[in-house]
This record gives C-alpha cells, structure tokens and sequence, in this order.
C-alpha cells in the first residue's frame, strides 16, 4: 500500500545568513498523511472545493480577499477532521538558524587561525537553505510516522509537493538521502601548497553507525518518492502551513522564541489532536532536534 505526505510551506524560506524580519520569524513546511485507499474520494473532495474558490486558477489562500480565506479553511477543516487525517510539521526559527551559520563561521575561522601547515585549503562554508533544512525536519518525521503506522517492508511512502524548481526539488532529495542513507561518504578536497606551487589533491571518507536500540538505521529500509502533485491536492497543506505560521506571528512577546513542537506551541490550533510528533512541555528529557540546533537567542537567555 502506498502512503502519502502531502505538504507545502509558508513563512520564512531564504539563505541562513538573511536576519529574522520580525522577532520571532520562522519558516514552516507541513502536511498530512492520507492512504491509498483514501486518495481518489479526497482528490474528488479537493478538487471540487478548488473549484469552489478558484476555478482554473493556482489555488493558493493567499490569493483570496479576507472573507473567502476563511470560508475555505473552514471547508478544508473540515474535511481533514471528517476523515480523521493525521498532521505533522516542522518549523524553525530564522535567527536560530542564521546563528548556528555564525557559529560554523566561526569554528571554521578558528581552525584555520590554528592551523600551523603553509598549505592554504579550499572550501568555503555555504549558508544552508532554510527551505531544505525544513523539509529535512519534516522528512524525518514522515518517516517515523510512516514506522509507527505501517509496514516497511511491504508499503511505500510518497511524498507530494506543490510543484518547485528542478534545483530546490534536488536540493529536497539530497536532504532526505542524508538522514535516510548511512553509506560511508566520500569528500574531496584540495589545497595549494605556496612552497612548491602546486596543488594537493585528497579526500575525506565519513562513516556513521548507531545503536540498533535507536532504530534510526531502519530509516533505510523505507521505500520512498519525492515527487510534485496537482495543486488541489497540495491546497490542503497550504492551507496548514499558513495556519500554523501565522500562530507563530502571533505569539506574545513573552512567548517569542519560545519552542516550535511543544504541544503548547499550537495548542490553539482547531486541528491540534491530529498532529503528530509534538513534545510534551514538561518533559525535560526531550525536545525536537531542531528546536535544539536552531535555537532562538532570546529562548538561549531564558534557560542560561
């Protein structure tokens, strides 16, 4: 059986080294999953509510006046809660992630300060996309789902996306490789040796294993696509992603920079008992990776 993740973004998307616009700033990529048997009765359903509000034209909420955004949220609300359709997401912090860049930056800068060779290394550090790593976070949480709920072996998880540029759509399938193929990697590298001028060739082999208890290394056994679907199939998705965004915008001063998968982060939301993978708030031993590696400054103070 196949099982689909269908998803989109909303918020912040550009390069790690572009500052937050608003305190509090984050990006959002979100989805929900729906199953083979499913698939031509929601379609139906969503394509008939796409003709609804936009006819032939790219059905994206942001495009409707005030009125019609809220008429068709409740619609495709609706819809997700009648056919109990299971919700994930992902978001992070835009200043979070522009300061793990500044804290890559600056290790890099003091290995080179303490490097006492004459050999001048290539490379430079290139700031992530802040778009690639939200679909990483949300890939990785697609693939736990899809563990917790079916069988590995037997079905198949599709991933549909509102159509993107042929380079973002690699960009999306190398993150995925990352956390779901732990084959050795290879990197090569040169320099210039000023001494005898000339270049020196050479490369860098990663390995990484786990705990078999973790069962991170059955990631690999999932069978998966990434692929673009039709947009009355992405409206959905859309629509959730804004929905979860704009809780974000809105948080008090007090709750800015505060964590994004704490169940109390969208406790608000109407569809909050169909997301998966939230952390509970008072639990100490966890927290979402990227609520950890992409910290907001005014969250770090906090809990200094």
């Amino acid at each position: 059986m196949v099982v689909y993740l269908i998803c989109d973004e909303s918020g912040a998307k550009g390069y790690a080294d572009i500052p937050e616009q608003y305190p509090g700033e984050a990006g959002v990529f979100a989805g929900f999953f729906i199953t083979e048997p499913q698939f031509e009765a929601i379609s139906a359903d969503l394509r008939s509510i796409s003709n609804k509000y936009f006819g032939d034209e790219k059905c994206h909420i942001r495009g409707l006046p005030q009125n019609k955004m809220e008429l068709l949220r409740k619609d495709i609300f609706d819809m997700i809660k009648f056919h109990r359709l299971p919700c994930v997401y992902e978001a992070i912090h835009v200043e979070g992630l522009k300061r793990e860049y500044e804290r890559i930056l600056s290790i890099k800068d003091m290995a080179k300060a303490a490097n006492k060779s004459d050999i001048k290394m290539s490379g430079v550090v290139k700031p992530p996309l802040l778009h690639e790593e939200l679909f990483q976070g949300l890939f990785s949480k697609s693939i736990a789902f899809f563990m917790d709920h079916f069988d590995k072996v037997k079905d198949q998880l599709r991933i549909l996306l509102d159509p993107v540029d042929l380079p973002i759509l690699k960009k999306f399938k190398k993150s995925a490789n990352e956390v779901s193929d732990f084959s050795p990697t290879v990197t090569h590298v040169t320099g210039w040796d000023p001494s005898n001028k000339e270049v020196l060739r050479g490369k860098i082999s990663v390995s990484i294993s786990f705990s078999k208890s973790l069962g991170i290394d059955e990631f690999e056994e999932v069978d998966y696509q990434i692929e673009s679907a039709a947009c009355h199939m992405t409206m959905p998705a859309d629509i959730l992603a804004n929905s979860i965004n704009h809780i974000f915008k809105k948080r008090s001063p007090g709750e800015v920079g505060k964590p994004l998968h704490d169940r109390s982060s969208i406790q608000v939301h109407e569809l909050f008992d169909l997301f998966y993978g939230l952390i509970n708030d008072d639990d100490d031993e966890q927290a979402w990776v990227t609520d950890i590696t992409y910290m907001h400054p005014l969250h770090e103070s906090r809990i200094k």
